[in-house]
């Protein structure tokens, strides 16, 4: 959860608290028409207990979960016959314990509070807790209140207005089908406040689907380097700024040029190499050290040389314009030499390990004839369908991975912010 969000709960725990305990009907009357009788609800952000404790009364089995400390010790205090039900967690990380085991989530004005950057875990981490069947009931902001250009409320909460198109766009991306849809008044009295629910049924399927291929290699496939991620934000960025260089086989296949995705890499991997504090990118990697990941030691030859000639920018001006001296011709053909052969060694070998094992099921080849990286169409078009959310969520693992490669003493903010810089 936003930290700073977080820190609005904990510090006005109390008054929240009472806020939530007084509030008026509301949530409640859409619980028998979204679960099943007596089914197993999971309640998100569960605050002061109130729905819980509705729930129950309904004759549901419900578990509730809830980010600060400070309201479920209230609501623990106040309401005994919690204990034992209600846990501290939070979106978009929950525990496996919590895989398949509920027949309906309630999720009730969470999901403004999610960074945008966290919106597809959490959209996943929301179809994982569900059995195949189940109802996901959801809570969204409608009129107000009004925020800053960093979607933030008068108390510095996150509080994204996620339209309800936009959020259904990526439910049904994953496998739910919007089941229902209502706007009603704020159960708090706040006037001028709405609330959108919208009710979804997570389908049943078989097989393993395109965006699920996706997403377990973002999440749970091992990375020993950055490269994975790396290869799906070039993916991305191809499907939306580059699709007439993919190449579209006959036999449900597509091929992305390697020199493309070398390119792209080139562009990610900058900012990095240039950067004044040493920044690893593979485990293990240290300035001067004997780990390294393939292409640094070329990519730096050529950040040095743009160092006085205008840095990535002049580079990508002398690329386009084919300017280069022959010296920087030579260099820049031996580092995409270089990359080329780590994208096609490395996750183009690896990406996939997480769902089976063995050369049949890789989620990439290479085909020489062609120099072309090939993958699945479905798998390729679902990439292009998912670029709202992906690159932010990408750049986050990068982030959050490198910082892991320096032993946490480089935060995935900084991380984050040498991206944001390379694109401005």
């Amino acid at each position: 959860m936003d930290k700073k969000t977080l820190d609005y709960y904990k510090n006005n725990a109390n008054e929240i608290f009472q806020r939530y305990e007084n509030a008026s009907e509301g949530v409640d009357r859409f619980f028998r028409m979204a679960f099943p009788p007596e089914s197993k609800v999971l309640d998100i952000g569960a605050g002061s207990g109130r729905d819980m404790r509705k729930l129950i009364a309904q004759g549901y089995d419900a578990i509730g979960i809830e980010p600060c400390k400070e309201l479920i010790e209230l609501a623990l205090k106040h309401h005994p016959e919690l204990s034992g039900k209600l846990f501290q967690a939070s979106l978009p990380d929950l525990d496996d314990k919590y895989n398949g085991k509920f027949d309906g989530v309630l999720c009730s004005a969470v999901l403004m509070h999610i960074p945008k950057e966290h919106l597809f875990d959490a959209a996943f981490s929301l179809k994982r807790i569900l059995k195949p069947g189940g109802y996901l009931l959801i809570f969204l902001p409608g009129k107000g209140p009004k925020t800053d250009n960093q979607s933030r409320d008068e108390n510095g909460r996150l509080y994204h207005h996620y339209s309800p198109e936009y959020l259904q766009l990526l439910l049904e991306r994953i496998g739910f089908q919007l089941n229902g849809f209502w706007e009603v008044e704020d159960g708090m009295g706040r006037e001028g406040r709405t609330w959108i629910v919208q009710l979804y049924f997570l389908k049943y399927s078989s097989g393993i689907r395109p965006i699920e291929q996706i997403e377990s290699v973002l999440n749970r496939d091992r990375k020993v380097a950055t490269y994975k991620v790396a290869l799906f934000r070039a993916l991305c960025e191809i499907s939306i700024s580059n699709y007439n260089q993919v190449i579209w086989e006959n036999n449900g296949m597509v091929g992305i040029p390697v020199d493309l995705i070398a390119e792209k890499w080139i562009y990610y991997y900058w900012p990095l190499i240039e950067n004044p504090q040493f920044i690893p990118q593979i485990y293990g990697e240290k300035e001067g050290g004997g780990i390294s990941i393939a292409f640094r030691n070329s990519l730096k030859e050529m950040v040095d040389l743009y160092r006085s000639k205008g840095g990535l920018a002049g580079f990508v001006q002398d690329l386009q314009n084919s300017s280069f001296d022959l010296k920087t011709e030579k260099l820049f053909y031996s580092l995409l030499q270089t990359i080329n052969e780590t994208i096609i060694r490395g996750p183009v070998i690896y990406s996939g390990s997480s769902i089976k094992s063995g050369r049949a099921d890789r989620m990439f080849s290479y085909n020489k004839k062609d120099m072309t990286i090939r993958l699945k169409a479905d798998i390729f078009i679902e990439i292009s369908f998912m670029s709202k959310w992906l690159p932010d969520t990408i750049i986050l693992r990068w982030a959050e991975l490198t910082s892991k490669m320096s032993k946490n003493s480089i935060t995935p903010g900084q991380v984050v912010d040498i991206f944001l810089k390379e694109k401005k």
